[in-house]
């Protein structure tokens, strides 16, 4: 809200449903998105998927860096729920370091609680329990209060009475501190675009990855306050338009300024609607001289204007090199030790797979 401070109340993009990923619409999997307009833009994030369709590492990169600036791996129980999220943030030119990491516990199936601790802004940590109605519906998703400490990044509140209708929450309350405020939602009939992300911001992600489809507008119900600052009934929270792609998948998403969201953002998404990221085709990829010593060339169907985006895995998963490079220009190797590597290239609406050997 303009001129006021007012919590980080975090509405992002991340999200999955309830408990764990569902298979795909048209088995499409979202490899990139790319904030195309408004503030942030030419930030863009990478998504890496494993054996079962789950996304397992989401890799950003914020305007006018070359290199990513963090990543979010994620961890899954035995269940093939979400067990831990990790986020690193490169804090000197190639220092990863642990900022923030997310636990979910689950009771008889259903998520229960979701708690963050980070160290940003400080040392701190927030946690939600999430509660159900006798039906199994969500009800609630309240900040345990007796477990937060320092200064939280994440939503500072609570989600109370929560009234579903064809699978969305068309009304709830917000409670931050002293603050009660009715809201509504309104939506598309169009599948939820954020329940194919991970839910890395809490409470908010936690709750809108349980929609069966896109929320539209979020406004006051009646006369409110947030923080002191007056709120009229139809006061907008959230403001969002999406276009679609012949797929049916969401192309664009644009956030307008709003409480919420000062300022106007448009996110556009790339989609592989035919195998996802793990079994995308080799062939599209040569690699040159293979086995290498200490220069490997990188032929693609791209042009020369085009930058590549390289990831380079050992055989167990881990990231041992990410960079990107004009297309043409011979990747360094002579790092690596000797063994058998597997290497990402993306550029643009392109993404390949293959491996090479280290000698």
């Amino acid at each position: 809200m303009k001129g006021k401070t007012i919590y980080h109340l975090t509405w992002t993009l991340m999200l999955l449903p309830v408990l764990t990923l569902p298979a795909l619409a048209q088995n499409c999997f979202i490899v990139k998105d790319s904030i195309i307009a408004g503030s942030r833009a030419s930030a863009f994030s990478r998504y890496e998927y494993d054996n079962q369709n789950r996304i397992v590492r989401i890799t950003h990169t914020d305007s006018a860096q070359l290199n990513p600036g963090r990543y979010d791996t994620v961890y899954y129980n035995s269940s093939g729920q979400i067990d831990k999220i990790e986020t690193y943030m490169d804090t000197s030119g190639g220092t990863w370091v642990l900022w923030r990491t997310t636990v979910f516990t689950y009771s008889a199936g259903k998520l229960s609680r979701i708690q963050a601790s980070g160290t940003n802004s400080g040392t701190w940590t927030m946690a939600h329990d999430i509660l159900y109605d006798g039906s199994g519906q969500m009800q609630s998703i309240v900040i345990d209060q007796s477990t937060t400490s320092g200064n939280i990044d994440g939503f500072p509140g609570s989600f109370i009475d929560m009234v579903w209708q064809n699978g969305n929450v068309t009304q709830l309350k917000m409670v931050i501190g002293s603050d009660t405020i009715p809201v509504g939602g309104s939506f598309d009939n169009k599948p939820n675009v954020l329940a194919k992300r991970v839910p890395v911001d809490g409470a908010p992600d936690i709750l809108q990855r349980g929609f069966a489809n896109n929320l539209i507008e979020l406004v006051t119900l009646a006369p409110a306050s947030l923080m002191g600052v007056p709120l009229p009934a139809n006061t907008k929270l959230i403001d969002r338009e999406y276009t679609y792609n012949t797929d049916n998948n969401v192309e664009t998403f644009t956030e307008k300024p709003s409480v919420f969201e000062e300022n106007s953002r448009t996110t556009q998404y790339f989609w592989n609607c035919i195998t996802g990221m793990r079994n995308l085709q080799n062939t599209a990829v040569q690699l040159f001289p293979n086995p290498a010593v200490s220069s490997l060339h990188i032929s693609a169907p791209l042009t020369n204007e085009m930058p590549m985006h390289i990831l380079i895995r050992d055989l167990a998963g881990k990231g041992m090199m990410q960079l990107q490079v004009p297309y043409g220009t011979a990747v360094d190797v002579s790092r690596l030790q000797a063994g058998i590597y597997f290497i990402e290239i993306s550029a643009g609406n392109f993404n390949g797979r293959s491996r090479f050997i280290k000698q």
